[in-house]
């Protein structure tokens, strides 16, 4: 499982982030920290660094950033 989110800007809340950053990736133009978490499963979240209104994103880039770290096999 994971999830895509922008920070929340200064006195808003956002979406809790589980687990820790492991790494950060460039992705369709913007830089993203990646937090691994446990919840009886592994959950990855890739939050974006810069604000943004809008993004078209591929799923698969995101899915195969992680096959790269070791963190996902390539066959799920």
């Amino acid at each position: 499982m994971f999830e895509c989110q922008a920070r929340p800007r200064p006195g808003r809340r956002g979406a809790v982030v589980l687990g820790t950053k492991y790494g950060s990736v460039s992705l369709d133009g913007a830089m993203w920290d990646i937090y691994q978490g446990d919840i009886g499963w592994n959950v990855y979240s890739f939050v974006r660094r810069a604000d943004t209104t809008g993004a078209t994103l591929n799923l698969d880039d995101f899915t195969q950033a992680l096959v790269r770290r070791k963190l996902l096999s390539n066959d799920k």
